[in-house]
């Protein structure tokens, strides 16, 4: 249909499979689908021409749109399809859900906000700089991790959105694509442009700082 997909995103379960898809004509996005594996069925939802980032929660039950160049975060009942409501977020804003699924993190292009999602409440928010990147939860749903700028990013604690620490790249990226946490929170992975990755030991980090006395 002249649309290809920008990004993938799965429950753990196996049951949803979520996809951004950018036209090939002119790279716009707007258009999101959600694929029911089990029933072997699937489902879009649509929005602005600017919805690009994509989130989705590890039980399926939401999903998260934030828009490339335009404002709010959008949330639909994937059940049935239905739009909740919008969040109230700068330009450019990516999207990301927490391992337990009771929180989405949302970073634009001047804040981070935390949201709890069964109210939908805002719980916090800090301001960030200009740069759109990338956003994770750490396993244990503790720390927060985004990219502050083209060469660092920054963990924060989720309850309280407290900086922790900032964290350096090793070269000058135009872009970081994406952050990882090793299931067991103890490494952090970067990767950008191309041909790059950097990986932090954050034991080993955390063991440097605590002779400082400046652990988190």
């Amino acid at each position: 249909e002249g649309y290809v997909p920008f990004a993938l995103k799965a429950t753990r379960n196996g049951e949803f499979l979520a996809t951004n898809l950018v036209s090939q004509a002119d790279g716009s996005s707007g258009l999101f689908q959600l694929f029911y594996l089990k029933e072997g069925s699937s489902r879009r939802f649509e929005k602005a021409k600017e919805l690009r980032f994509l989130g989705l929660s590890p039980d399926g039950q939401w999903l998260a749109g934030g828009c490339w160049q335009g404002l709010h975060a959008t949330i639909w009942n994937t059940k049935t399809g239905e739009q909740i409501t919008e969040l109230d977020t700068d330009v450019s804003t990516v999207v990301a859900f927490s391992n337990d699924g009771s929180k989405l993190a949302t970073a634009s292009i001047s804040e981070i906000a935390v949201w709890d999602t069964n109210s939908w409440k805002q719980l916090w928010t800090v301001p960030c700089a200009s740069v759109i990147g990338s956003l994770v939860f750490s396993p244990d749903n503790r720390m927060l991790a985004h990219t502050m700028s083209n060469n660092k990013l920054q963990l924060l604690d989720i309850d309280s959105g407290r900086h922790l620490v900032t964290l350096s790249t090793n070269h000058d990226p135009t872009y970081v694509q994406h952050l990882a946490f090793s299931p067991n929170g103890s490494m952090l992975a970067m990767s950008c442009g191309k041909d790059k990755l950097q990986v932090w030991s954050l034991d080993h980090l955390r063991s440097q700082l605590e002779s400082l006395k400046l652990a988190w």
